[in-house]
Formats: structure tokens, C-alpha cells, sequence
């Protein structure tokens, strides 16, 4: 996926290391940052955005819904600016070298606060919101850093993860939305057998591409976050654990009881490319691909 936001028109004295656009994960677009000194550009968003200082210090001001801000700046320090609001004479008096900016669509919120909180998105908002810190958001954001980092085929499964995580806790306790009794059952409950065996269905049936979390949310008609929250409780199990185990059933069987390529094997299951289909198969069984083909087929 690619969203369009205003960071290369805002953050003039910085630098882009790192983004997500174009990777397709999920509907959160994360970017890594190293800033300088300076004022970035006057801007008035279109998407919320979550700034989050990773490493360095220093002091910012800017202005925004009718105030002047300024906050102390250390690791872990949080930004707000909804979309609509503007964004105006900024100031960093040092640099920031490694700060994670992620874009919110307008879209994706209002389907977190309808589905995870039964409330009419137009009446939930965030605030324009300066240096405050939220050691649960700060946690996700270094997760989504390490995922840019190192990207491997569960990158994009674990980043929507995190993104519904982020959401959740921005309307919890980031936001005018007041919480109704019904709301704590967040994260608790089961999967009833009938909506498991809908997902374990659904899984089996799409292990040979990318399967994304909203789907099987969607299988079970539950929000992302709550179905999360409810399988692992069931299962004991993540969704990501649970569809990488099957996937490796599924080669056992492939390469028991066939002469396909290995590099086939890996793409029938749904690995992204041979080096993550032999690095998963190893961590879990303590052989190669190929060895364990070798021992098992073919009277060994």
C-alpha cells in the first residue's frame, strides 16, 4: 500500500531512513526519521500523525488548535497532530537523530472506534497533544522499527499486529472517548468452536499466500484487536504462530510425499522466499528442508 502524507513537505531539515510505503503492510504508515536542527514546514495533515522520539533530546515548540507548546524531549516522548489541525511555527533547538513518525488514515480509525468500541467515529477524537509518554505505545514503536530493519515474511502480519495495538491504545487512553462497561471485555473472552473451525478453515485453504490479519479477523467477525486477544486465549497460540505452524505441516507433508523443488515447497506454503521457508523450517524442527527430505522419502 501507498499513502500519501505531507512528511517530505513538513520535515525539510530531516532525513528519511527508513519507511513502509509500498511494502503493503497494513494501513499504518510508519517512517523513521533522523532531524535537525531547525523549523520544519507550516502543515495542516490530512491523516493523523503519532510522532515518537526514539534517541536524543532537546527542546520542541510548535502551535497548533489555538495553542503554544513546548516540551523537554527525551526517549520515549509522544507528538500528536490529528488530521484537520494545523501543525504551525515549529521548532526543534536540537537534533532529534532517530524519531518514528507513523500515519494514522482517517479510515482506519473510524473502523477501530466503530468495531472496538461501538462508537460513532465522528463523535471520537485525539488530541493535538505535546510531549507527553505512554511506555505501551513507545514499546510498539520500537517493534515496528526492528520489523523495518530486519524484514523477513512475518514482517507484514506482525507490523498490522502492532498497528491495531497502537489504535486501541490511543482511543484508551489518548482520546475524549469514555469507556462503556462493555469495553472490558476487550482482549478477554473465547473463540466459540464454530468461529475456530471457520478460522482454521480459512487458513488451510489460503496457506499459499500472504494471509493478513483483517482477514481472519473478518472470518470471525470480530475487530482485528479482539479476535487477536480472544484466539490466542483459545489456542494458546498467536494467530502468526498458529498459521506458521500450519504452513510447516503442510511442507512435512509436501516434501514426505513429493519430488517438488524445495523452492516450490517454500512458495506452496506461503513462504515469502526459500532462506525464510529453511530458516522457519530449521528453528522448528532442527534440520533443513533438504535433510529432512533426504531422511524421510525415498526410503531415506
Amino acid at each position: 500500500m501507498t499513502l500519501a502524507t505531507h512528511s517530505d513537505q513538513k520535515y525539510v531539515t530531516g532525513h528519511r531512513l527508513r519507511t513502509t510505503n509500498g511494502l503493503g503492510w497494513g494501513a499504518v504508515l510508519a517512517e523513521q526519521w533522523a532531524h535537525r536542527k531547525g523549523r520544519p514546514e507550516d502543515t495542516t495533515p490530512q491523516v493523523s500523525e503519532v510522532i515518537i522520539l526514539l534517541n536524543g533530546a532537546g527542546v520542541v515548540r510548535r502551535e497548533g488548535d489555538g495553542r503554544r507548546q513546548e516540551c523537554a524531549a527525551s526517549p520515549g516522548t509522544i507528538w500528536l497532530c490529528p488530521a484537520g489541525v494545523g501543525d504551525r511555527n515549529i521548532e526543534l533547538t536540537a537534533d532529534l537523530p532517530n524519531v518514528l513518525h507513523l500515519f494514522l488514515p482517517n479510515d482506519f480509525l473510524a473502523n477501530v472506534a466503530l468495531r472496538d468500541f461501538d462508537a460513532d467515529p465522528r463523535s471520537v477524537s485525539l488530541p493535538y497533544r505535546c510531549g507527553f509518554k505512554d511506555e505501551f505505545i513507545f514499546q510498539i514503536a520500537h517493534a515496528m522499527v526492528e520489523e523495518m530493519q530486519v524484514v523477513s515474511g512475518f514482517s507484514s502480519f506482525r507490523f498490522e499486529t502492532l498497528e491495531q495495538n497502537l489504535a486501541v491504545q490511543l482511543y484508551l487512553k489518548h482520546s475524549n472517548l469514555v469507556r462503556k462497561a462493555h469495553h472490558g471485555r476487550l482482549g478477554q473472552g473465547t473463540l466459540d468452536r464454530n468461529r475456530l473451525r471457520r478460522v482454521t478453515d480459512f487458513v488451510e485453504a489460503n496457506l499459499s499466500r500472504k494471509i493478513h490479519l483483517h482477514e481472519i479477523a473478518n472470518v470471525a467477525c470480530l475487530s482485528p484487536y479482539h479476535f487477536s486477544r480472544v484466539f490466542k486465549y483459545t489456542t494458546q497460540k498467536t494467530p502468526l504462530q498458529f498459521i506458521t505452524e500450519r504452513r510447516l505441516k503442510k511442507s512435512l507433508r509436501l516434501l514426505s510425499n513429493s519430488s517438488l523443488p524445495l523452492l516450490e515447497v517454500a512458495n506452496l506454503c506461503g513462504f515469502s522466499n526459500y532462506s525464510h521457508f529453511g530458516n522457519a523450517f530449521k528453528t522448528r524442527f532442527g534440520t533443513t528442508p533438504k535433510e529432512y527430505r533426504k531422511a524421510n522419502t525415498f526410503g531415506g
